[in-house]
């Protein structure tokens, strides 16, 4: 690791600092010394020279400055305009000469002697934690403590996460970081806040930040903690991205170039640990893929290869299922169905059986689930894709029960209704039900006499209906008309027909009952049989 000048100011910026220029920024440190006594240019390589202001200014038209860098504590305050306004802009012009072969700083505080110790102990510090860090990689410990050192090194946390903005790994104290509700909601879900994702389209800094080999600044905004990135290629193909958070100390120019080096010194961890991070998911797909198909799962690699993905296995949980068609794959609808769920819902896994698509949506890693579900919904529809939600689910090892049962949504709905296109599971549960018991029994046998009597005299099905909703809903008169878009009287003059021929006593919870069960048999029968 080279030490700048720069990487010594990022570490001081509470100090009293009146003045810099990191123009150059090419001279790697090693120590710090006071001025000589003779105003001689000629020093040892990697020393970062200090003395005052005056001794500064004198070195001004000298020959042989080029990379020399220096702090200079302005004894005589100039900086202050204590001198007078003169001195000040004596000092300026120099000091604005001077910056174009090398680099300073000035400091108010303080004396010569004590910046030399304060300067060295900061060069010490960079040099023992780089240190630190490179043996650590060669005796090969494990990111987490790879990532603390690099935190150490950058004074504020750093942040792991894979190509689909899904959290690797997090160093460094994340207390800060977790008091912004957007870094602590990502680090919470283990992916990318949805918030910096919508920010960064709109002032396309997701795209530049995405794309670029070298660092990108990203501010997301309305009091945000701001971040610089770099991404992590092998052969063309971004397989990581390297962040570091403005949590303790704020983020200069010269943190992207520390966040380079550290990015050279961990890529092959990194890549390595992303590979395997890769086959592992693989392997739980592989295990979800077969519990689809029936198969029996060992409950503890399950609940291993969960935590690689940072879910449990009772997070409670949702299945989608999008059928597909010969002419559907030819048409790669797979692929495509994939990449846009995956970018509406986050905290999916998708998985493939045949031809049909499954999608496991894990209803802790989802904020706004049902809203998302919603555009996905939209969207499957516009391209005539059939599908299924299941009901939530506690434990993702009942995917193979949720999976037959929006199976069958699917082939119930499309039996009635095939230009709808989505089938949820609940919509259809009292069909799949009545659909196993017509096979073992004559419906009209668990109907109420009376109800199988309204409807063979309710020869357009209008008071069979009427009576129905009415009943769902309480027996409101308003709610069942709101729903059957009719005025209340219309309503109340089909009742009072319907009660002409139905002498049932309404207020029995047994005979509500009685007439629900009845009214959706009945239903099922006009509609399936």
């Amino acid at each position: 690791m080279q030490v700048n000048l720069e990487m010594i100011y990022a570490r001081m910026q509470e100090e009293a600092v009146a003045a810099f220029s990191f123009y150059c920024g090419n001279c790697s440190l090693y120590s710090a010394c006071m001025f000589p006594d003779k105003s001689e240019t000629a020093r040892e390589s990697g020393h970062l020279l200090v003395g005052t202001l005056e001794e500064l200014l004198t070195l001004d038209g000298q020959e042989n400055l080029e990379g020399i860098s220096v702090i200079a504590v302005d004894s005589q305050h100039i900086f202050h305009q204590q001198s007078g306004l003169v001195s000040y802009r004596n000092a300026c012009s120099k000091l604005d000469r001077m910056s174009e072969y090398l680099d300073y700083l000035i400091v108010q505080d303080g004396s010569v002697r004590e910046w030399v110790f304060k300067a060295n102990q900061i060069i010490e510090r960079y040099q023992e934690q780089n240190q630190k860090l490179m043996t650590s990689i060669i005796r090969e410990a494990p990111l987490s403590e790879i990532l603390d050192i690099s935190s150490e090194i950058m004074d504020n946390p750093v942040i792991l996460y894979d190509s689909g903005m899904n959290v690797l790994a997090v160093g460094g104290d994340p207390k800060k970081i977790m008091e912004d509700p957007e870094w602590r909601e990502t680090l919470d879900k283990g992916y990318l806040s949805e918030h910096f994702i919508r920010t960064f389209k709109e002032n396309g800094g997701l795209y530049s930040a995405g794309t670029t080999h070298r660092t990108a600044y990203i501010d997301p905004g309305n009091g945000g903690l701001p971040s610089i990135c770099c991404n992590l290629y092998h052969e063309d193909k971004k397989f990581a991205v390297f962040a570091v958070v403005e949590a303790d100390i704020k983020l200069l120019p010269v943190h992207g170039f520390l966040l380079e080096y550290l990015r050279d010194l961990i890529y092959r961890r990194v890549f390595r640990e992303n590979r395997q991070h890769a086959e592992k998911y693989s392997q739980l797909k592989n295990m979800l893929t077969g519990r689809l198909q029936g198969q029996s799962l060992e409950p503890g690699a399950l609940n291993y290869f969960l935590k690689q993905q940072r879910w449990g296995r009772e997070d409670g949980f949702y299945l989608l299922k999008v059928q597909m068609s010969e002419e559907d794959v030819a048409a790669d609808m797979q692929r495509y169905v994939i990449n846009l769920i995956e970018k509406v819902i986050k905290g999916c896994i998708p998985l493939q059986l045949g031809s049909d698509l499954y999608f496991i949506f894990n209803e802790k890693k989802t904020e706004d689930f049902k809203e998302k579900l919603e555009s996905v919904k939209e969207k499957l529809i516009k391209n005539k894709l059939n599908s299924s939600i299941s009901y939530r689910f506690p434990d993702i090892i009942n995917i193979y029960e949720q999976a037959c049962l929006t199976t069958e949504a699917i082939r119930l709905g499309t039996r009635i209704d095939r230009e709808k296109y989505f089938y949820p599971y609940n919509q259809y549960r009292i069909a799949h039900i009545m659909d196993i018991l017509a096979e073992k029994i004559d419906l009209k046998l668990l109907c109420n006499p009376e109800i199988l009597h309204l409807h063979e005299n309710d020869k357009d099905g209008i008071l069979m209906q009427s009576f129905y909703v009415y009943m769902k809903e309480n027996m409101s008169l308003s709610k069942a008309a709101e729903i059957l878009n009719i005025h209340k009287s219309t309503l109340g003059y089909r009742l009072l027909k319907v009660e002409k021929m139905v002498t049932l006593n309404l207020n029995d919870s047994d005979i509500r009952q009685s007439i629900l069960l009845s009214c959706e048999i009945l239903q099922y029968l006009d509609i399936y049989k």
